[in-house]
């Protein structure tokens, strides 16, 4: 049994699965995690031949959000040390410039929803759970809140914040929190799915799509929007990634970035 809090596998297509590794606390979120998941997703913009970045939890639990036990110690060390970091993490996450895919199966609460929030494409098993139960405790999720509300904006935000009530795997769909549901059994056949078709995007322009969707949020659609799209869509037309694509689509073969299987 290996004692680190994040463990790491890169297979030949370059898809990283990032796994929380403390089963027995249901990989509640410490300072040793967290600095580990920031610094190693951090070192994913620059690793080269990086495709997917996929996030999971081990032991049949996703995150139990962070260590009550590291929240009262963080607690006597100076104002908010604990919600800084977990802050920090999300933040790197969500701009990380690669797809992300959050495999979410068991328990999912607090800092862990905010986490499977966070990544560009999130599954959930039939067995999964979903709370933000923070007001429980009487405290405020002030942190996580901004990250929630960007999922699934403020007026559903309300209700899930302040009630901490639970979710089943089909509302937080029906929400939007996640984007799919499958039977556990066929859980890991569901990501591979969805891995399969980020594969056949360029690497350029998947970084490219990511960035522009972060800079349209809260961006009235107007003509300077649209002039930014124009100006980012040439940009892309001209480099040789999508060169390569056309070229690929009108000799009938796959680009060079797609793998023969």
């Amino acid at each position: 049994m290996t004692d680190k809090t994040v463990l790491l596998e890169i297979d030949d297509k370059g898809v990283a699965n990032l796994t929380l590794n403390r089963p027995d606390v249901c990989n509640a979120l410490n300072d040793e995690l967290i600095n580990e998941m920031t610094s190693t997703i951090a070192s994913f913009n620059s690793t080269v031949g990086l495709r997917v970045v996929v996030i999971r939890g081990a032991n049949q639990c996703f995150c139990a959000g962070l260590d009550i036990a590291w929240m009262e110690k963080m607690a006597k060390a100076g104002p908010s040390v604990d919600g800084r970091r977990l802050a920090h993490l999300l933040l790197t996450v969500k701009t990380l410039n690669l797809p992300t895919i959050a495999v979410v199966d068991g328990p999912c609460i607090g800092g862990g929803v905010a986490l499977a929030s966070c990544c560009d494409i999130s599954v959930a098993s039939e067995e999964a759970y979903f709370s933000l139960p923070a007001v429980h405790l009487g405290a405020a999720p002030a942190i996580v809140a901004p990250f929630i509300i960007k999922a699934i904006g403020p007026h559903l935000a309300k209700r899930y914040l302040m009630t901490g009530e639970r979710l089943s795997p089909a509302r937080a769909r029906e929400i939007n929190l996640i984007h799919a549901v499958s039977m556990r059994a066929q859980l890991e056949q569901t990501i591979q799915g969805f891995i399969d078709q980020l594969l056949l995007g360029g690497p350029g322009a998947l970084s490219t799509c990511k960035d522009m969707i972060a800079y349209c949020e809260d961006r009235p659609l107007d003509k300077y929007l649209i002039e930014e799209a124009a100006r980012r869509t040439a940009k892309s037309r001209r480099s040789e990634e999508a060169k390569e694509g056309f070229n690929a689509f009108m000799e009938k073969r796959r680009p060079g970035w797609v793998q023969e299987n």
